[in-house]
Formats: structure tokens, sequence, C-alpha cells
């Protein structure tokens, strides 16, 4: 009986083995650099936001209510202007290599004389 669990063993899929020692959320693909740059920045600018309004809140003497909801409408303000601006850059991205992509396309079948 232990020699038919070593032999499935011994047959298991070696993609499904790759698979699993890959850590969650990782992938081969990644975004362009631009792009990448952007909404890091967008992030980080957003979270340093919310909490400089909560310590220079906290550093005015402001009770605990009124730090969360400072910090919570800064962090929403930035929030939805660096969305915003993520936005134009992804999509202006988008659209040049869809325009490219649309020239080479086009190219290969234009006939040739």
């Amino acid at each position: 009986m232990s020699d038919k669990k070593e032999d499935t063993k011994a047959k298991s899929d070696p993609k499904k083995e790759k698979k699993a020692k890959e850590p969650a959320g990782s992938s081969k693909q990644r975004l362009p650099a631009l792009i990448e740059t952007v909404f890091t920045i967008s992030m980080l600018v957003t979270v340093l936001t919310g909490v400089l309004a909560a310590l220079l809140s906290y550093l005015a003497g402001s009770d605990p209510a009124n730090i969360i909801l400072r910090a919570g409408v800064a962090t929403l303000s930035v929030g939805f202007i660096t969305f915003f601006l993520s936005y134009l850059v992804a999509r202006g991205a988008i659209q040049t290599v869809a325009q490219q992509t649309d020239e080479v396309h086009n190219s290969q079948n234009q006939p040739r004389t």
C-alpha cells in the first residue's frame, strides 16, 4: 500500500508543483514602468496624507473622533484626485498602445506594390 502512495507522488504534475511554489499574488507580467510608478506614487501620497492629517490633528489636541474624521476626509479627497490622475495616465497609455498596434496591423495588411 505504501508503494502506491510513492508512485502517485512520483507521477505528480510538475506544473502543479511550480504553481504551488509561487507566492500568492505574484505574477510574471508587470505593468509598464510609467503606470507602475504613477500607481505607487498615488498610493503613497494618499496614505501619507491621511497619516499626516491624523498626526497634525493629534498634535493640535483634537479629540479622537475629530482626528478620525479629518484623516478620513483627507484620505478620501486625495484618493479621489490621485485615482483620477492614475486613470488618465493608464487610459492614455492604453490608447497609445492600441494606436501603435493598429498602425502595425494596418501596415502589415496593406498590399505591396
